[in-house]
């Protein structure tokens, strides 16, 4: 396909050593029923397969333009996405989701129609390592609700469902380098100072849970990076008396994550995923009492004798 000169949307996605979904992730952007758009992957100095997987693509598809840099980490490699970026919108994307077909079809319309709103998200399916889907995880939908949560320390925007007037974003300076993490958080409350935000009420994006979780000095970099963002925010706007935003500080361990799993995909009905998730978290933690509660939920609801 030839590249557009002009296109209507730019994707932005930044890749580090991830050739395990990298595949199924570009290939969920170039399935989109909405096809005028550029795709910017920024390979931040990635030594696996990755360079080589998006090489192919870019051969196949003009849309594909890959940028190739010694690593930065995610913010910087995104502004620099940023910086090559051509279209109205920026659209986001993370290197291990998935695009529903219609993520940009809806996300242009929604902004097109609304021309106060300079960022919108969407509604996220929650899959697994393996892609089995696990629950629904709901985003506020109205601009005052966002901005509550926003103002409590929550990314209430998902990351890389975010599509983005490209003017507001350049206008407030694209990413501050200085965030090296709750650079989103810290993105959406300077928007919200220039427009209005949104959530779309469909899941249009699959976005995939990993077991591996931040370290606990990377965890404390994370909150004080969140906790900056609002105190900012509250200057910003003249708010006085800030109270730095309660969140948690524990790293959750992989018996516990697998444990959360096991309950998502109980609730919704995922027995298949649900089992899984469950023997492994049993064989993180044999001893945990809260595992041998999560086998008492499997014994409650019958899924021992019928787990197909």
């Amino acid at each position: 396909m030839s590249a557009l000169i002009n296109p209507s949307v730019s994707v932005v996605m930044s890749v580090h050593n991830g050739q395990d979904y990298l595949d199924a992730a570009v290939q969920s952007v170039l399935s989109q029923t909405y096809r005028d758009f550029e795709f910017l992957i920024i390979d931040d100095g990635s030594s696996d397969r990755s360079p080589a997987i998006l090489r192919e693509f870019s051969s196949r598809d003009n849309r594909v333009r890959v940028i190739s840099q010694a690593n930065t980490g995610l913010t910087r490699a995104l502004n620099r996405g940023i910086e090559s970026a051509r279209g109205r919108f920026v659209a986001r994307m993370d290197a291990d989701d998935l695009c529903e077909p219609s993520r940009f079809a809806e996300q242009t319309q929604f902004l097109d129609d609304n021309p106060s709103c300079v960022a919108v998200g969407c509604q996220l399916s929650l899959i697994d390592p393996d892609g089995d889907f696990l629950a629904y995880r709901n985003a506020p939908q109205t601009h005052d609700d966002i901005v509550s949560r926003l103002l409590n320390g929550i990314g209430a925007i998902p990351h890389p469902s975010a599509m983005i007037r490209r003017e507001t974003l350049c206008a407030v300076g694209g990413y501050r380098e200085e965030f090296q993490f709750a650079q989103d958080l810290d993105l959406w409350l300077r928007l919200s100072e220039q427009g209005s935000l949104a959530n779309l009420d469909k899941p249009l994006l699959r976005y995939r849970l990993h077991c591996s979780s931040l370290t606990t000095q990377k965890r404390a970099v994370q909150l004080e990076c969140a906790r900056r963002a609002v105190a900012e925010a509250f200057v910003r706007r003249g708010i006085k008396d800030f109270v730095p935003p309660s969140m948690a500080h524990s790293t959750p361990s992989a018996s516990q994550v697998l444990r959360s799993w096991t309950r998502m995909a109980l609730r919704t009905g995922n027995r298949t995923a649900a089992w899984k998730h469950c023997r492994h978290a049993v064989a993180a933690a044999p001893c945990s009492i809260s595992n041998l509660g999560m086998l008492g939920d499997w014994l409650r609801y019958g899924f021992l004798t019928n787990r197909s």
